[in-house]
């Protein structure tokens, strides 16, 4: 039996698009029920258009196999011009998948630190 009887996690998307640039901010769990959602969103023709698709799954909770075929599917499709941002937990999967290593992933911008204060050298 089920641990969580209520059925799959929800998937937030949310575009925020110019002429030449797309940021798709993904949040919740990325799995096999919600997976298709985001795969239909990546692929569909208006993304086609852009110089640069971001991927920004920094709030992505879950993500299972399906999640990660649906971040390679995005790849295969826009190539060089896709970027991924992804935070700690969910850039130890992919590295642990071997996707890491082809997938264009960026680094999360730094935390800004606050007025006045200097970084030890």
């Amino acid at each position: 039996m089920c641990a969580d009887q209520r059925g799959p996690a929800p998937i937030g998307i949310e575009v925020e698009r110019t002429r030449t640039r797309a940021i798709v901010r993904v949040s919740g769990s990325v799995d096999l029920h919600t997976a298709p959602d985001l795969v239909a969103r990546v692929l569909s023709a208006d993304m086609e258009a852009v110089d640069q698709l971001v991927l920004d799954v920094t709030a992505v909770e879950f993500m299972d196999s399906s999640g990660l075929v649906a971040l390679l599917n995005a790849y295969e499709l826009h190539g060089e011009r896709l970027r991924i941002i992804a935070g700690p937990s969910l850039e130890a999967v992919l590295r642990h998948s071997g996707a890491r290593s082809f997938l264009p992933l960026d680094q999360l911008p730094a935390a800004p630190t606050p007025e006045g204060r200097r970084d030890a050298a």
